[in-house]
């Protein structure tokens, strides 16, 4: 949901719940389906919108694996070489999904209506 159109490049930007979201026009749907839930809150609703990055890890559910991760690495093997964009310095945030589902669970039993949560693994 959110970058820096870093194409492959480092950069230092670090996103917070409490700053302004950068807007990509790609991604106008997803912001705007997360405004319509966080106000939500208006209409008595509790409503509370976490927004996971790159996921990571063995799941128990219906879909043991993430989607993203493997998908890369097969890829990776089809073509004998991991592939990347550009210099391929660019950072990508991640959260196991243990953390994830935890996460969810400490939401609902304790996140304030209209809360809006970044979940990543701190730098």
């Amino acid at each position: 949901m959110l970058s820096d159109r870093a194409a492959g490049e480092y950069s230092s930007s670090i996103f917070h719940e409490d700053i302004p979201r950068p807007i990509r026009f790609e991604k106008i749907g997803r912001v705007a389906i997360d405004t319509h839930v966080i106000i939500g809150v208006t209409r008595e609703v509790y409503s509370v919108v976490l927004c996971p990055c790159l996921i990571y890890g063995h799941g128990t559910g219906l879909h043991t694996e993430s989607i993203q991760v493997p998908r890369m690495i097969a890829v990776a093997k089809k073509y004998r070489a991991a592939r990347y964009i550009g210099k391929g310095e660019n950072v990508w945030s991640t959260v196991h999904i243990d953390d994830l589902v935890n996460a969810y669970l400490l939401a609902l039993e304790k996140a304030s209506a209209g809360s809006f949560f970044f979940l990543t693994l701190p730098r």
